[in-house]
């Protein structure tokens, strides 16, 4: 009887044995620090998403409607793609309604003020944007106070004011200069220009560090209107631009306007991760993009500025953020203690197991013991990892476009019928007439025009057609009788 006791005690030491140095294992792999790639999601990802947007160009109101009120209702623009919105004109009311409505959440407002001076910008309302950028402005320099509540254990990212990635800081500071330009100000579109650079210096991969041109070709414009004091600044401006896009703005006429088209829609953000700990940057669709835009006006016609701002390609370029360093550091921590947690459940588990098993004695109060203390500090270890909040961020800056184009013009200070004609590479797919009045403003100031522009659907599929019929046209007469040949070459030129 005495050997089948021992026996089984020894069972009993083993299996508590093997799970704690299943516990440790579990511990070690848990903790271990995992390297996962970045990854840019697709643009097909957002393809089939139906916005508010899309439902008021279908003339479906009533469906806006109540999409808008749940958008706002969870603190987000019912309008992620301005350009369409305005564009359509059926969203009148609705945009009021997101005008009156104030977040529920303090640190959601800088968002609310950035996506509502993107609709008062396409709408023409120039003195509230530049009043609303004023204000952005002023949160964000605020930039180190209210960010220490995120770095607590319990408290997730999304509590912390809002402050864009560099991309749409920088945008905003360009923005803000192209305003203080119109105003006759050149002095502080210089000082935007230089605060939009630094605020994009601070990215994670160095070859993509203030490779923004938009900013150095406004700073090229305003250090060229501001006087003799800033032709070195001007030249430094002209030389960046040329080292970014190949083209000096200095080999062009200096402008007395600037039109700035807003084409595609923008990136977005996804969380992933076991705890949504990492951030995924999602790539507007390209849906009614153009890749460049023609200007004729008074029997001239003006080009756009290639490469300024590709606002697609300054979102998925930027790599890594400081905080994903801490938001890793919490997922570890979550994962190491709730692995801890289960390692002290399951010690605890079979130790009362053990002990009641053994039908009494001094290893029986021993292994009750241990199993009681394993499990008393299993469930506090479990519950503290499920309040460890490591959620990233997935707010941004919705209404921006995917690619901002810069047409510099020469006209009168006076109303203008323009022609506007968009391109998707080397194929005309949009043509529209707009009229602007370039007398409205500063009177040393230079007019700026900001435009939403997007591609004519059934131009695109005219063109895709067209081209699908040269190729085979082109395909068909390297072949014989008609026929394709085993030995014929499918691919064309065109191809390659």
């Amino acid at each position: 009887m005495k050997k089948t006791m021992d026996a089984g005690s020894e069972g009993c030491v083993a299996r508590v044995a093997i799970c704690l140095l299943l516990a440790l294992a579990a511990g070690c792999i848990t903790n271990s620090e995992v390297i996962v790639s970045d990854v840019e999601m697709g643009e097909e990802a957002n393809e089939g998403e139906m916005s508010v947007a899309d439902l008021l160009a279908n003339g479906k109101y009533a469906e806006a409607e109540r999409l808008a009120r749940v958008c706002i209702d969870g603190g987000r623009h019912p309008f992620p793609y301005a350009n369409e919105v305005v564009e359509t004109g059926s969203g009148a009311g609705l945009q009021k309604r997101y005008r009156d409505f104030a977040p529920s959440s303090k640190s959601d407002i800088t968002m609310h003020r950035l996506n509502l001076c993107s609709v008062l910008l396409l709408e023409g309302k120039k003195d509230e944007a530049h009043r609303e950028m004023l204000r952005v402005r002023e949160e964000l320099d605020l930039l180190f106070d209210p960010d220490s509540q995120a770095l607590k254990l319990m408290h997730g990212e999304r509590e912390k004011f809002f402050k864009g990635d560099g991309y749409e800081r920088s945008t905003l500071y360009a923005f803000l200069a192209l305003s203080f330009m119109e105003r006759g100000d050149f002095d502080k579109a210089l000082k935007c220009v230089q605060c939009g650079i630094l605020a994009d210096s601070d990215t994670e991969k160095m070859e993509y560090r203030a490779d923004y041109a938009l900013l150095p070709y406004i700073g090229y414009v305003a250090a060229r209107r501001a006087g003799a004091n800033w032709r070195q600044e001007a030249r430094k401006f002209d030389a960046l631009v040329k080292e970014l896009t190949g083209t000096a703005p200095s080999e062009r006429e200096l402008p007395t306007a600037i039109l700035v088209a807003w084409v595609g829609r923008g990136a977005d953000r996804t969380l992933g991760g076991e705890f949504e700990e990492k951030r995924f940057v999602r790539k507007g669709s390209s849906r009614g993009c153009l890749d460049a835009i023609a200007i004729r006006a008074d029997k001239k016609e003006y080009l756009s500025v290639s490469g300024l701002a590709d606002l697609n390609f300054q979102a998925t370029t930027r790599g890594g953020r400081v905080m994903d360093h801490v938001l890793d550091s919490k997922a570890r921590a979550k994962r190491g203690l709730a692995a801890s947690a289960n390692a002290l459940l399951a010690v605890g588990a079979s130790c009362l197991e053990a002990g009641l098993a053994s039908g009494g004695g001094e290893f029986s109060i021993v292994m009750v013991g241990v199993g009681g203390l394993c499990v008393g500090l299993g469930y506090p270890t479990h519950l503290l990892g499920m309040a460890i909040n490591s959620r990233a961020d997935d707010r941004c800056w919705q209404t921006l476009p995917g690619r901002l184009i810069v047409v510099p013009l020469v006209v009168p200070r006076q109303r203008e019928r323009l022609e506007i004609l968009g391109y998707r590479r080397l194929d005309n797919v949009s043509r529209k007439m707009v009229e602007i009045d370039f007398g409205n403003t500063a009177e040393n100031g230079i007019p700026v025009c900001h435009l939403s522009l997007l591609a004519d659907r059934e131009g695109i599929e005219s063109v895709v057609e067209e081209g699908i019929a040269k190729k085979s046209d082109a395909i068909a007469a390297r072949t014989k009788d008609s026929k394709f040949d085993e030995k014929a070459e499918l691919t064309t030129e065109d191809d390659k």
